[in-house]
């Protein structure tokens, strides 16, 4: 687990201290090493975010602003891929060039560390940088590495697996980025407890998560996630032991969203997507779809308001990945 100290600092972005004034083009990295291993075989000035692929605050977009080329040095893996194409889209598409080992070199180390180790022309790999490809024009020779590296790697494309639950990986494969899941049954099974459960597996292993409570309140809510988060009935606890918890469960990538009972379907997207850009979720939970929708129809009007819902959000899952 990673957390801030003192509580409520600022993120910052590894070896940004060693960069000249008046230097206009950077390499960002995932990690420490490789942001060393890229200067020390290039010379070019290299900074490592603080938390890899799966985030990029929104101050530290701020610092980079400056630059005019900025090369996104990710894992040659599919998480790595993913956010070096979601932080492009961030720091402005025209000025990012994505690095990542040529489909046919023999050699193809996962990051940048590796290629130093072995011995591989780092220079090289820069020139040969790419911008991000149009989302909406492909050619298969841009899709061929992706394709390869899913069926090299399978484990990768079934996404996150849950700990507590494998069942659920057998059934879901895991949470994967882009997917909209549907989850109904009749009242009191335990659907939310389910979804608490599967949203504090993956946050506990980074994925940022967002919730919208529509029907339980969000204090409640968080009772109940917390009590799961420990293992512990918090009834049983002192102030301190509450307090120790509770510094834990407050370090989680998880954020609430304050909308309750009916509430407009684009009002609720545009807080999705305003977590998507500046707190880099990536998995959203909404419980539930009725209460979201109540009183906005009647008789067959209802269902044709959550149909249009589910479409909505499905696109949001497409197009946000």
């Amino acid at each position: 687990n990673m957390r801030l100290e003192p509580k409520g600092g600022a993120w910052g972005l590894f070896g940004f201290h060693t960069v000249g004034i008046d230097e206009d083009s950077i390499v960002v990295t995932e990690g420490e090493f490789d942001a060393m291993a890229v200067h020390q075989g290039t010379g070019l000035p290299a900074v490592s975010l603080p938390n890899g692929a799966r985030s990029l605050p929104p101050d530290l977009v701020k610092s980079l602003e400056r630059f005019r080329k900025v090369y996104l040095w990710m894992d040659n893996d599919l998480p790595g891929q993913e956010g070096a194409t979601s932080f492009a889209k961030k720091l402005g598409i025209g000025r990012c060039l994505l690095v990542k080992p040529d489909v046919d070199a023999e050699v193809k180390p996962k990051d940048a560390n590796e290629a130093l180790l072995m011995g591989v022309d780092m220079k090289g790999m820069l020139d040969a940088a790419s911008p991000v490809p149009h989302e909406e024009v492909l050619s298969f020779s841009a899709l061929r590495e992706e394709v390869w590296h899913e069926v090299a790697n399978p484990n990768e494309a079934e996404g996150v697996k849950c700990a507590s639950l494998p069942g659920f990986n057998r059934i879901l494969k895991g949470h994967r980025r882009g997917e909209l899941t549907i989850i109904t049954g009749r009242t009191g099974i335990g659907k939310t407890s389910l979804l608490s459960q599967l949203s504090l597996d993956f946050c506990q292993q980074g994925v940022h998560t967002l919730w919208g409570s529509f029907e339980i309140k969000n204090a409640r809510l968080a009772r109940k996630m917390l009590s799961q988060y420990c293992g512990k009935a918090l009834r049983l606890m002192d102030e301190k032991e509450f307090s120790e918890v509770a510094d834990e469960f407050e370090a989680l990538p998880m954020y609430f969203m304050g909308f309750y009972g009916s509430t407009d379907v684009d009002e609720v997207i545009d807080a999705m997507g305003y977590a998507v850009y500046v707190h880099d979720v990536s998995h959203v939970i909404l419980d539930n779809l009725q209460f979201m929708t109540s009183g906005q129809g009647r008789g067959y009007e209802r269902f044709e308001t959550q149909d249009i819902a589910v479409e909505k959000f499905r696109r949001f899952a497409s197009e946000e990945n």
